[in-house]
């Protein structure tokens, strides 16, 4: 059997809040971990609901783009408009689509305008804005799933892009930021053949070249790298995307060319966010981490400060819902807007350092992960494309916060008959509607190359009278009609219901046939407990290549045989004891 390799990213179908409860102050200062990575925290209870929530709105942008996307990148422009870069499309029933293709958007006009297009398609890359005004592209993942080594450059004045130079290797889900100097530095990810890197490198604008420099003390990839206020540089957390994850943080310091470790976070995280606060400490948001018992869910609910005068860690209260692949966008007034995650959020609450405190922020016109914010020169905030409950969307919309009066009243609970909140509705919570499971088809290889995939030598059969069988990612396992198959591991990834065989016209066995037949089985998808839908996946008759079937994003399902082939007395009855060999595959 040829091989399968499969590499892909996630939607989930999970439930979306319109709008968040409490406001929050919600401590959660407990027991510190004694290995400072992670452990049970104490839960405080609720704080109580403000009369002023929330504390802004978002409305849409009536222009659409040109193209839907996700996994892009944005960035403002002096002019006052933003760029928006590359990124994943729809695309076909198969494999959706990367592309280079740019676009602008114009707040004082509202509308979109197609900008020049990149030499090379890639998503989960990054944007950084040079000294002198280009734009460098860099990192990310091209079309083959592959992290390109090529960098490119926007030219403010022609909108242009040209060639950089190459990096000394490719990476995917690193961390990049703009030094003080005016080079990039560009720390760990993942290389072309999955591992996560402890190698960082600088990009020297004047040369246009790529430099190794020191290596971090472990290896990340799908981490946080933070400018801090005296040039150095924070990396925090990280991990492979089925675990295990990391609480350790470090520190470069770019005149030694030197990686310092730093303490620990309170919780390991992947997929978080890391926001420079006005004070000089960071904040950090959220992620994806293994669960904390009466604390945090797989998507984390808590936040935490790394204080760089102390080097340590602190809890910064927890948000009304856990969120990954969120944006932390920093208001103009020191308070940061936290927006959407994975698991289909339209939520959105703010963080105010000055009281420690989260607030509700209104709910967005869609659900929405892997989309961008962007704060424009007026204050408000531009959020673009993303993963949505039903695909990726085209849509744009804008968040404005509440005026200083509203806030200030609603800082200090002033919601008597002089109070400015007088006549303004609280808002009020949004019950849950879990979507309806959207059926999706499956999709063959034929085509791709072969040498991308590959399956566990492994092959196992499902425990008889086992709720589910657990196997690693990428092993084939035996399902009877019935059966369940969970991997990487139970409550931690994707589960695989193999419901019935719908059709089977196979050529019967020892007997001769003019066409083709196939066989088409329908399964139902699960992930982290969440309905996904039903999956169909057919194989051709003499199929060599494995189906794929793709549930909407991170993992594919790989249904590489169907036994028993009908007889020539069984031809046409779906009434066999069939097996089906599946497996699942994560980026």
């Amino acid at each position: 059997m040829k091989g399968l390799s499969a590499l892909i990213a996630i939607t989930l179908l999970a439930a979306a809040a319109a709008c968040s409860g409490a406001p929050a102050s919600q401590d959660t200062r407990g027991t510190a971990p004694e290995d400072g990575a992670g452990g049970e925290q104490e839960r405080a209870p609720e704080a109580a609901r403000a009369d002023c929530e929330p504390l802004g709105s978002f409305t849409a942008v009536e222009a659409i783009m040109a193209n839907e996307r996700s996994s892009h990148a944005a960035i403002s422009l002096s002019d006052g408009t933003v760029l928006v870069v590359g990124g994943r499309g729809k695309g076909g029933a198969r494999w959706p689509r990367l592309f280079p293709h740019t676009e602008i958007f114009d707040p004082a006009a509202g509308a979109w305008t197609e900008s020049g297009d990149m030499a090379q398609e890639r998503e989960f890359f990054t944007l950084i804005e040079l000294g002198d005004g280009r734009i460098l592209a860099a990192g990310g993942t091209d079309i083959q799933l592959e992290p390109p080594k090529g960098t490119e450059v926007r030219d403010p004045e022609t909108g242009q892009w040209s060639a950089a130079g190459k990096m000394t290797t490719g990476r995917e889900r690193g961390g990049a930021v703009l030094l003080g100097d005016g080079r990039v530095l560009y720390t760990g990810g993942k290389n072309k053949n999955l591992r996560e890197q402890a190698t960082t490198e600088v990009f020297d604008p004047a040369t246009g070249e790529w430099t190794e420099a020191a290596p971090m003390n472990q290896a990340r990839s799908i981490h946080t790298a933070t400018l801090l206020s005296d040039g150095r540089v924070l990396v925090a957390g990280g991990g492979k995307p089925e675990g295990p994850y990391l609480a350790t943080a470090e520190v470069y310091d770019p005149a030694a060319d030197e990686w310092t470790q730093v303490g620990s976070m309170r919780l390991p995280r992947i997929l978080h966010t890391a926001t420079l606060l006005y004070d000089g400490r960071v904040l950090v948001v959220g992620g994806k981490g293994e669960p904390v018992p009466d604390v945090d869910s797989q998507l984390r609910r808590t936040a935490e400060i790394w204080d760089p005068a102390t080097g340590e860690w602190s809890p910064a209260g927890s948000m009304a819902d856990g969120r990954a692949e969120h944006t932390a966008t920093p208001l103009g007034d020191g308070r940061v807007l936290v927006i959407g995650s994975l698991g289909n959020k339209a939520t959105a609450e703010i963080y105010d350092p000055g009281t420690d405190a989260w607030y509700a922020a209104g709910a967005m016109e869609e659900t929405r992960y892997r989309h961008s914010a962007t704060v424009l020169s007026d204050g408000t905030v531009l959020v673009v494309g993303g993963q949505s409950t039903d695909s990726v969307t085209i849509n744009s919309e804008l968040f404005a916060r509440s005026g200083a009066a509203f806030d200030a009243a609603c800082a200090s609970g002033e919601t008597g008959a002089d109070s400015p909140l007088v006549g303004v509705e609280p808002a009020e919570p949004v019950a849950e509607e879990k979507p309806t499971p959207t059926p999706v088809g499956g999709s063959r290889t034929s085509g791709r190359d072969a040498s991308k995939f590959a399956f566990a030598t492994e092959v196992i059969d499902a425990e008889d009278g086992a709720e589910v069988t657990v196997a690693p990612l990428g092993t084939l396992v035996r399902l009877d009609i019935g059966e369940r198959m969970a991997s990487p591991a139970q409550g931690d990834g994707m589960t695989v219901t193999f419901l019935a065989v719908e059709e089977d016209t196979r050529c019967p066995e020892g007997s001769a046939c003019e066409t083709p037949g196939r066989a088409t089985i329908r399964v139902h998808v699960a992930w982290f407990g969440q309905d996904v839908g039903e999956l169909s996946l057919t194989l051709e008759d003499g199929q060599v290549d494995p189906t794929i079937g793709t549930p909407g994003g991170a993992y594919f399902v790989a249904l590489a045989s169907l036994d028993p082939l009908p007889t020539p007395e069984t031809a046409g009855s779906l009434d066999l004891p069939y097996k089906a060999a599946i497996a699942v595959f994560q980026k």
